[in-house]
């Protein structure tokens, strides 16, 4: 089976954007390349603990006020950091928008590095979830993050590790999957 991204899906890797520390948008009409598609995927879920299943309600609670894309802005998520991902028939991620003053060798629970939009009509932008990232060179461990138990998953062709929750829009393949079948470009 071939997978593929939409038109607007972007060849930039993350590394490289965030070491732009740009807050202009990614080109849209670049192609990514397939190999971003097989590299980023995630091994089996681990059930929450009763600790991580309250981190995971707080997480969701604390970011639910980025269904307004201005209130993301204004808290500095302003770079898109891909264009929208898709991967059918998986499913898509959408548009990944960076808050780069906080792309480090660390992630806090409830401040992901990345919010995702998925498309919605007229061009609005409907907030589907978050991403919590870390590049390759800042993480200095010999085994990779891990967060609300879940191990992050590491993507060799944008040099980061990364983990999603879908906080807004439920995954049928569940909270931390990487491809979400409700979610199309």
């Amino acid at each position: 089976m071939t997978t593929t991204f939409t038109a607007r899906a972007t060849a930039f890797g993350f590394a490289a954007i965030i070491a732009a520390c740009s807050t202009e948008a990614v080109p849209s009409s670049i192609a990514t390349p397939q190999t971003a598609l097989e590299t980023h995927s995630h091994g089996p879920q681990v059930a929450l603990t009763p600790r991580d299943a309250a981190l995971v309600k707080e997480l969701k609670a604390r970011v639910n006020k980025y269904h307004s894309f201005a209130r993301a802005q204004k808290d500095g998520y302003a770079t898109a950091i891909t264009g929208c991902m898709d991967n059918p028939p998986i499913g898509g991620m959408g548009v990944h928008f960076a808050n780069t003053a906080i792309l480090d060798g660390s992630v806090t629970p409830l401040t992901p590095e990345v919010l995702i939009y998925a498309p919605g009509p007229n061009g609005a932008k409907k907030f589907v979830g978050v991403e919590f990232i870390i590049p390759f060179p800042a993480w200095t461990q010999p085994t990779p993050p891990v967060l609300f138990g879940q191990t992050f998953a590491a993507n060799q062709t944008f040099q980061v590790w990364a983990l999603h929750v879908w906080t807004t829009l439920d995954n049928p393949n569940g909270l931390f999957a990487d491809w979400n079948p409700r979610v199309h470009c």
